[in-house]
Parts: C-alpha cells; structure tokens; sequence
C-alpha cells in the first residue's frame, strides 16, 4: 500500500537555510525522511487548490513552518495560513471538509518569544483539526535555542520526529493504526470523534462522585475554598513541575559550527569567533580603511575583529550579517576562560593574515605590521555581549 504525500515548507530555521513555500512532491516510499531536514528537494507547486486536492481523496500532508516576528508566517506561507483560517470559521465549508486529510507538523521556533514561540503551527494544527483533519503525528514544536531545546536545537529534535514519522508512515502503508485501542484506549485513532484537539477520557460516561465529609475540609453551601494572596507563591512553586537540570550545552552546535566556517569564521572553543574584515583585506593592499581610520587614525590592518560570544541578543531584519547564528537574551551555556578566548583569538587571527603571504597586490610591508595587533573590534557579530568574563578578556587584550 502506498503513502500519497505532499510537502509544505516555509521559513527559514536556525541553520539559516531557507526552504521555500512548495508542495507536490510524492513518493510512495518513505525513506528520504531519514536524511537530515536540508538535504530534502522539493518540487514547486505552482498552483494549490486545498479543497479540490485534499478534500476528496487519501492523502498525507506534511508541513514544515517557521514562525517570524509578531507571530507571522513567513511571506510565502501568508496566504496558505490565511485560507486556512477563512476556511475554518466559514459556514459554507463542513467541519468533515478534510476528513480523508492526514497531517504531521514540524514547527521551528524560538522559545525566547514565549508568546509567540511557534504560533504559526499551532495555528495551522488548530484550523486543519476544525476542518475535520486527522493528525499522524501530534504537532512537533521545536526550538532553535539551543540552550533550553531537550535535543540540543533543531537538527537534534528533527532526528528525533523524523524516526517518529518514519514509524507512523510505515503503519499507515501497512493499514495498522498503531494506536493500542484494544489496549490503554477506548477508541481507534481512526474513529472521526478522535482528533488532536480532542479531550481524553478513560471512559465513555463521566461519574460524579459527591462527598459527604462537610465536616472534615468539605465545602459548606456551595463555597469554594479561597486562597490567600500571601499563600499563593508557595502553592504555584510546589504545583509547577520539576525540570531536572544538565550540565550547560555548548553554544555552537556542529551544524552551525559548519556554517559560520563556510562565512570565513574562525571558531574558538564552544563560543567565541574571529573573521577578518574586508577593510582589513583593503589594507593589505594599500588601500583604504573603514571609518576608524578616518575619524580615529585607527589602521584596519592592524585591527582583529572578534566575539567572544557567537549568540545574539537580536535578531534584526536589517542586519547585514547572515542570522545563522545562536539567539540569546541571557548566558546559558558552557562557559570558556578568557585566557583561552584571548589567546584563540590572536592565534586564529595571525593564521588568517598569514594566508595573504604571496597574494599579489599584497605590500609586504602592510603584511608585517598585521602580525602585529592595534586594535580589537569585538563586534563581530553585534551587541551587547553577554560573555560573562567580559572585563578579564579586555584587560588581556589591553595587556
């Protein structure tokens, strides 16, 4: 039995890889889910009719989005999300419209926009499941940020759902549910009462139990029992749950390790960076410098641009650098010396101007005073910097 599939992506996630808004893409086999989430090719559909092609036959629908900033989809995915949502308080379509649609979404978000933090594909997963849409998997919404993912960010957490997905794929081709309904559930997965949005229950009739111990804690009248403001702060830290805490995570994860290399970073430990500049390259050559030259005798060949943490705290649409890199509002993770930020610095750096031996148009003379540092531009990725040994590191600079 074979599996009709169709893809949906949108956004861009951690690793700075865009994948477009496509569908189309069929195979009766799923073993291409096995290879990691950039390596896909998808098929651009030029034009999509949702009710025409997932109203009347079988079909499986996998969506892989991105939420941007204020909750929004990404550009190409604005009108699936709005016909959608149209679609779901419209009167005209049946709360069946896609009962013989099958779907699993794979939501890339962050959790430092807590309100926000995948909102897109829980709002796709709300709208399909109103229009009567079965899910293969339970919505998976993963998290870029490294520092507080269970996996480690997205790649991690992708391997994850993929094995997950591979296994669901294989029962639906094989027409087994896989749900345990003659097991722990009442209910096969396939019964149309049963979808994501559903509330469980262990049975099909509610018994209400009423006590009579009015006299040991019972409520009186119909009261309830009130809480006192000074009492609450105890009760919520007991009632939350306790998350067991591992050690710090390192910041650069491998696949944005072989990203920020492929932009020219040089990476220091598990968070810091070096790059030379473009004016650093001019002045090797005898031309200009940047501004610092100008307004402060600075010389650019003579200047290390470097970070001693690769994590942002902003993610700005007009910056000029790629948004491959970490996000952070706060330091979580595993923390390197300054001695070793320093000294990994000026190495990495010296090596790099060390390349320019030969190059033509490079001035020997330019070439023998970049092996000696001026100047330390420590905003190579941007600001602030949130490296907690930021004052011992400028005081080995300055030594």
């Amino acid at each position: 039995m074979a599996v009709d599939i169709d893809i949906l992506a949108a956004g861009s996630g951690l690793t700075g890889l865009i994948l477009y808004f496509v569908t189309g893409a069929q195979w009766s086999s799923w073993h291409l889910f096995t290879l990691p989430i950039f390596t896909f090719v998808f098929i651009v559909f030029t034009s999509l009719s949702i009710k025409k092609r997932f109203a009347k036959e079988q079909r499986t629908l996998l969506i892989f989005i991105s939420t941007y900033e204020d909750a929004t989809p990404p550009p190409s995915a604005k009108w699936f999300l709005l016909y959608l949502q149209d679609a779901a308080i419209d009167f005209r379509f049946s709360k069946n419209e896609l009962g013989k649609l099958t779907y699993a979404i794979f939501g890339c978000g962050n959790s430092l926009y807590t309100e926000n933090f995948n909102k897109v594909a829980t709002e796709i997963d709300r709208c399909l499941s109103e229009l009567g849409a079965t899910t293969l998997l339970a919505t998976e919404l993963a998290d870029e940020n490294t520092g507080k993912s269970i996996y480690g960010g997205l790649e991690g957490h992708y391997s994850k759902w993929s094995s997950k997905l591979v296994s669901a794929l294989e029962s639906k081709a094989t027409g087994k549910c896989g749900c345990r309904a003659n097991e722990d559930s009442v209910t096969c997965c396939k019964s149309p009462s049963t979808n994501s949005h559903s509330k469980e229950t262990n049975g099909t009739n509610e018994v209400l139990i009423e006590s009579d111990d009015d006299d040991e804690g019972g409520n009186k009248d119909g009261e309830e029992d009130v809480m006192d403001l000074e009492d609450m702060g105890d009760y919520i830290e007991t009632s939350l749950p306790t998350k067991a805490k591992g050690p710090p995570k390192e910041m650069v994860t491998p696949l944005i390790r072989k990203s920020l290399e492929k932009q020219g970073y040089k990476i220091i430990g598990s968070h810091s960076g070096v790059k030379l500049c473009r004016w650093t390259k001019s002045m090797l050559r005898g031309r200009g410098g940047c501004y610092k030259h100008t307004f402060y005798g600075i010389e650019s060949h003579r200047c290390m641009e470097t970070t001693p943490s690769l994590a942002c705290a902003n993610k700005c649409v007009f910056c000029w650098r790629h948004h491959t890199n970490p996000v952070g509002t706060s330091w979580q993770w595993k923390t390197d010396d300054a001695q070793t930020v320093c000294q990994g610095a000026i190495d990495n750096h010296y090596k790099m101007i060390n390349t320019f031996k030969g190059v033509p148009g490079v001035l020997p003379s330019r070439l023998a005073e970049g092996m000696q540092i001026r100047h330390c531009a420590l905003s190579l990725v941007g600001e602030p910097i949130m490296y907690p040994h930021i004052n011992e590191l400028i005081d080995l600079l300055h030594a």
